[in-house]
Parts: structure tokens; sequence; C-alpha cells
């Protein structure tokens, strides 16, 4: 069971990791190590925890309320989750976070006019002018500085706090660096005024030009700003699911008591008939009783082209019909429709980290700890080698405000967000973070037959009578019919709707029987009939002419499945059934194998069918006559020959739709699922495509690179960053080239990095 909480406070990696650091330690001491996982996401302010089924409310209970404990002693709130996802920490104040950022950066412009106006021919008052009224010059900084400081004292006391609790973050570095700068300029103020007391205008003049309380107010000006413009981005990128839920009906007509009437669709209930006209939203999963229509299905499965409704057919909530008029009996409701599950699938996916995340993980931990270090001996080294207080201390606060862990907390949960909205979007889905990093890597790809590669809807094609055999077509089909129709198999299904359409005779019959994989018999009528493989046939005692084989094996090999049928201990004659192949299965096999990946087809059906069935396909391989334990091993060995130690060489995929593809599902690296498949496929699989098309998988492997190219610039650019910023704000170009970095362009310089990062993630929203 998994649980979502909502943590307030984080602002960058260094936070989600002590909070990560603090739920994996409450975990460990409470004896649940390896049975409950708990997973922070810094991009949605959340924690996802996955308790083990069986655990009583007061036992999770007692865990929820220790976590709370640990994650408070860190300066953090957790708290259920909300669908705020902690924003309302934001809404609290005077003013609103948009407009306190207005009034820092009016203010800060204002500073930086008179702090350095006259290096641009700004001519100030003289009242306020560096050369006749040196204090007032420094005053009026200091005035607008500490107006800055207090709108923006966000950054300190959460900083502070996160400090002293020994879990110092990137507010603790804003904080460290602004305060630095404001307690210089503030004694740089107070050497002024001495020096202008005594007389001492050397003083004065070194100390006038030196105040540093525009870097203190820029830096927070700055930092702010970014802020601002990443939680827009963060936004835009976290909209999926809102965007999904939007399309949900508010309202549902409904037909009680005899009267049409619109009720709230909250209020839906099991076996009401809903009213649907052409143009409207469908509230529920339900099935038409009257009337027809053209759904537009997009919602669910990506593609726009609207499918014919008619009686019997489903219908899913969150479709649009398009055209015509219907009225539907409610079968699911709330959270057990297919659309609610969606929403499900893709919340669980954002609240879960890729694999490559780990690195990321791993550094932030230690950053924000790492950069004071490299601060401090950077303070000392300029004071050891040039005697410059004034460039130590800027240099230090440089390495302070520079250093951004944020760009590497968001490198990877932002992508693997927009790349399960767009997913999403296409009928898609994707788990968990897991499986959207290891889709991409998947070389070989199994495919059940059945309902994957084929519609999955199987018809008697043909009736063949024996040689010999004293029996028309109709009595062969009334036969089968009688013996079929107490069988739950899918060919059974295909038989028993071509006999119900021929109108044929159902027979007595007792005594049915059913042997795996083989075939199933009874007593019709008084005489044994066996239908199956021609083994079961021959086993039996029945005695197969050459003829009657090569007949049979004819029609295998025009890709039908083909049973023959006895009666009494003779050969009676063949019952021929044909599933087609989906449209587009060959056109999504040969977009795979330009992508590097090899197909392999799994089926019950005998070699010559199989054969058929997979050249006609264009799959690369495949294996016939399985029984469903056949298709777990044979995954299984695939994935076992592709281990090289921990490392993997490349991954397997499985796709299919039936209960008894489950355990390969289960087996491969990654199972997907055909959305129009069994609950028990579906629930096994780690990807799932809505549709029926198999397209759905190539757009899933293309997106899955995609989302990973994108993580990897991400985290190449956001360690590329730190590895060239901090040097260079230490100085260490000072010496040969003259080039040091002053605190204004390296708080810009830290929000460009963070701002990037989630803009290079967005690229996924707008690429085909």
């Amino acid at each position: 069971m998994n649980v979502r909480y909502t943590v307030s406070g984080m602002s960058c990696a260094a936070c989600s990791a002590h909070v990560q650091r603090s739920a994996d330690a409450v975990i460990s001491e409470t004896g649940y190590e390896g049975k409950i996982v708990a997973t922070v996401v810094l991009l949605s302010n959340s924690m996802t925890v996955s308790y083990p089924d069986g655990m009583t409310k007061k036992e999770i209970s007692e865990i929820e309320d220790k976590l709370k404990k640990a994650i408070k002693k860190g300066g953090y709130v957790m708290k259920d989750h909300t669908s705020d996802n902690g924003a309302e920490a934001d809404k609290k104040g005077l003013i609103s976070p948009v407009t306190r950022l207005i009034i820092s950066l009016a203010l800060t412009l204002l500073l930086m006019a008179v702090s350095m106006g006259h290096m641009v021919g700004l001519h100030l008052p003289d009242v306020i002018s560096s050369d006749v009224n040196p204090q007032n010059f420094a005053l009026v900084q200091f005035v607008i500085s500490l107006a800055v400081v207090v709108l923006n004292f966000g950054f300190y006391s959460r900083g502070m706090f996160s400090l002293f609790h020994g879990a110092p973050n990137m507010d603790t570095l804003i904080a460290i660096g602004s305060g630095s700068s404001m307690l210089y300029g503030i004694v740089a103020t107070v050497m002024i005024f001495y020096g202008k007391h005594t007389g001492d205008t050397q003083l004065v003049h070194t100390y006038v030009h030196d105040l540093y309380f525009e870097s203190a107010a820029m830096i927070l000006a700055l930092v702010s700003l970014g802020k601002t413009l990443e939680g827009k981005a963060k936004k835009n990128a976290a909209d999926a699911v809102a965007a999904l839920t939007a399309m949900l009906p508010v309202t549902a007509r409904v037909l009680r008591d005899g009267a049409e009437m619109q009720i709230p669709a909250e209020q839906l209930e099991m076996g009401d008939i809903i009213i649907v006209k052409s143009g409207e939203v469908i509230p529920a999963d339900a099935v038409v009783i009257e009337g027809e229509g053209g759904a537009d299905e997009s919602s669910l499965t990506g593609e726009s082209i609207p499918v014919s409704k008619a009686i019997g057919a489903k219908v899913s909530g969150s479709c649009t019909l398009v055209s015509g008029y219907i009225r539907a009996r409610v079968e699911k409701i709330g959270e057990d429709t297919a659309f609610s599950r969606i929403i499900k699938l893709l919340e669980e996916a954002s609240a879960t980290k890729a694999p490559i995340s780990r690195l990321a993980d791993r550094v932030s931990g230690i950053f924000v700890p790492v950069v004071i270090g490299i601060s401090i001996v950077t303070f000392g080294s300029w004071m050891i080698f040039s005697g410059d207080f004034s460039a130590a201390l800027r240099s230090a606060v440089c390495v302070l405000v520079i250093s951004c862990p944020c760009a590497l907390g968001l490198a990877t949960p932002t992508a693997v967000l927009i790349g399960t909205g767009r997913g999403a979007r296409e009928g898609v889905f994707f788990r968990n973070a897991e499986a959207l990093e290891y889709l991409g890597q998947v070389r070989t790809v199994f495919f059940d037959k059945t309902g994957t590669v084929t519609c999955g809807k199987p018809t008697l094609s043909d009736v063949i009578v024996a040689d010999g055999a004293e029996i028309s077509e109709g009595e062969l089909v009334s036969v089968a019919y009688s013996v079929e129709k107490m069988s739950s198999h899918p060919l059974s299904a295909a038989v028993c709707s071509y006999a119900e359409e021929i109108s044929a005779a159902e027979l007595p019959t007792e005594g049915f029987f059913s042997v795996t994989g083989q075939g199933i018999g009874a007593v019709v009528d008084g005489k044994t009939v066996l239908i199956g493989k021609p083994d079961l046939l021959c086993d039996r005692g029945v005695n197969l002419n050459s003829a009657f084989t090569a007949a049979f094996e004819a029609e295998e090999d025009k890709g039908k499945t083909v049973v023959a049928v006895s009666i009494d201990g003779s050969a009676a004659g063949i019952l021929c059934i044909s599933d087609t192949i989906r449209e587009d299965t060959r056109e999504a096999i040969e977009q795979l194998h330009k992508l590097g990946v090899k197909t392999v087809m799994l089926t019950g059906d005998n070699e010559r069918t199989a054969a058929a069935m997979s050249r006609a396909a264009g799959i690369d391989d495949y294996r016939a006559s399985l029984l469903p334990e056949d298709k777990e091993r044979i995954v299984r060995e695939a994935v076992e020959v592709e281990k090289d130690g921990k490392h993997r060489k490349s991954l397997v995929a499985m796709v299919g739709d039936g209960i008894n593809d489950a355990p390969a599902l289960a087996r491969a690296d990654v199972g997907v699922a055909m959305g129009t498949g069994t609950e028990v496929a579906i629930d096994s699989a780690d990807v799932v495509l809505t549709g029926d098309s198999v397209n759905s998988l190539v757009r899933a492997v293309r997106l899955s690179r995609r989302t990973m190219r994108i993580i990897r610039q991400n985290l190449f650019w956001a360690m590329f960053y730190n590895s060239v910023g901090i040097p260079v704000a230490a100085g260490v170009l000072f010496p040969a080239f003259g080039i040091a970095l002053s605190p204004m362009i390296a708080a810009a310089a830290m929000s460009f990095s963070s701002v990037s990062v989630v803009c290079n993630a967005l690229r996924l929203k707008r690429r085909k």
C-alpha cells in the first residue's frame, strides 16, 4: 500500500536528501528495512511510503508519527498529502511571493542606481553623493538593502534553522553569502563614519566604494527571481495530473424514476442509467443499452479517431461522445473507473525515482557541507596569499552563492514527471520511474500472439469434413458446438459464435474433460467426441490418415489455428480458426527494428501456424506450442542470458494481454500490458498501453529514450556547472587572467542553472 505525504520546507536537493536519510533511518530503526520503502521527491514536495500488505492501521500510524518527528528535527514538516503539494506555505504572509519579488527587484535596481550609477554617468544629489556626503551614501544603501533583506528574510530563517539542525541546504548558502555581504557593508559603514569623524579621508575613500550592500540585496533578489521562474516551470511540468483530472465532467445526466435529471458526477451509483448527448463527456465507465454514436477516446488511448459505440459496447469516463446519442448502464464509478486508475498510475509514477537519480542523490547529500568548507578554504587562501580582506570575502561569498544543488535535484524528477505526463497524453502509462528508464534500454521484445500481435477476435473461417466421414458440415459444427460450449477457451468462443450464427443444434452432452494445451472432449448424443491437436486424437487411438494430415498442415501453413475433430475414434473433420493481424503490427515491428530491437513471438499455436503468423507480422523469431509456464521460462532464460554481474548488457520486455501472460510479464525486466487486456495482465505490468495499437509500444520506447537523454543532459550540465563555477568563483583564474566574479553574477548564474535544467526537461512536452 502506497501512502503519499506532503513535506513542507524543502527548497533544494540537499533538503530532499536530508529528508530521505531521516526517513530511511526511522525505517531501519523500526526493523522494517527492506519492507517499507520511502521515496522523497523534491519536485512535488512529497514523500511516498510503500507499506507492506498486512500492516494494521495502528502500525502504520506509529511509523507515521516517528517519521514526522524525525523529519521535523531537520526543520521540515510532514503531513497528509493535499492537492496543493505544500504550496500553502507560500501563501502565508502579508504579501504574495510575486509582489515580494517585484518590490525586491525594484528596490535592488534603486540600490544599484545609488551604488553604481556614477559608472554609467548617473549623477546623485549632493545629499547622498559619495563624494559630498559619504555617510548618507552608505546609510541610503543600508536602508534599501535592509528592506530587501526583510522582504526575503525567509532565506535567513530557513537557512539558519537548517544549519543549526545539522541539515544545511541551499537556503543556508544564500543566507551565509548574503548575510556576510550585509555584515561587511555594516562594518564598512561604521568605518566611513569613523574616518569622517577622525578626518581620515583615505579610510573613507577605501570603504565608500566597497560597501557590498548591493551584493547582499542582489543575491536575494536574483535568487528569488530564479526560484519564482523555477516554480512556474515546475508547475508547468507538474500539470499532467491536473490536466487529466480537468477532463472529468462535474455533472451527469441520469434517468431516475423515469425522469431525466442532472446530478453531481460524484453522486453516480452502480447501475444508474446515464444519458449522453453529442458533444458531452461520458461521466463513468458504462455499457451502452440504447442508441449509438462515436466516442473520442484520446484521453485514454491517445488516438483521436472516434470509435463507434453501439448497444453492448463499453464506454469509458472522460471520453467525449462526438456524435450520436446513447443511454448506458454505469458499471464502474469513482476510483474503479479506467480513467481514475490512469490518474493513479500517473501520480504513482511521478512519486518514484529513476535509478539514474541515485548518483545525484548521493552528491546532493554532502554537497552543501562541502561547499561551506570550500568557501572557508577560499577565504583563508585569499587572506594568506593576498591579504585583501575585501577580495577574500567576495570570493568566499561567490563560492557560497554560485553553488547550486537545486539543478542536481531537479535534473531527474522534472524529466520523469514530464515524460510520464507526455506518455499519458499518448496512451502510454508508466507504473514507475524505473520502467520509464528501463524501457529505452530494451533490446529484445517478446510478444504474445493473440490479442497483441493479432486482434484477439478469432473467428471460425473454414469447416472441412474429412474424406469418408459420413457427416455434413452443419452436423460437424453442431457436434463441435455441443462440446466447445462447455469450454472457456477463446477458440471455443469462436466456434460457438459461428454455430450460433448458423443456428446449429446443441446436442445432449456429458462427461466433458479438458487436457491443458491439447484439447477437449465429451460424450455427445452417446458418441465420444475429441477436439484439439492431432496428438491428442492419436494418443486416444484415433487413426489420422495421410490425406487428413496433409489437409490439416496445409491450413496451418496459411497461418490459421487448426483443430481436428474425431467421433467415436474416427477422423470427422477440421475446424480452421483465423485471427487477423492488427493493421499497425507490421509497421510497429519495422519501427522497433529501426530502433535496434529484436522481436520474438510466443504462442501456443503449432509450429506451422506460428511460422506463418510471424512472417506476416515481420517478427524476427517465434516460439510455438507453448504453455503459460513455457512463456515465463523463455522470458526468464532471456533475462538471465543478458545478465553480466550487477550490470545488464541489455534488457528484455514482454508484451501481452491475457491472464496466461501475467507470469511472463512479471518476469521480464519491463512488462508491457495492452490496455484492452485482462486486469491480471495489467496489474502484472510495468507499462500499460491503454489502446489496442502496437504502435503505442514504439512511442513508449522512443519516449523512454528521449527522457533518459534529457536526464543525462541535465545531470551533465548540473555537474559541469558546479565543477566549473565553483573554482572560478573561488578565484583560480584571477592570478593568471585577472578574472574574478562578483556575488551578483554568481547569484544570477546560480538561478539560471536551475531554470535551465527545468526548461530543458520541458522540451519533452513539445517534441513529437
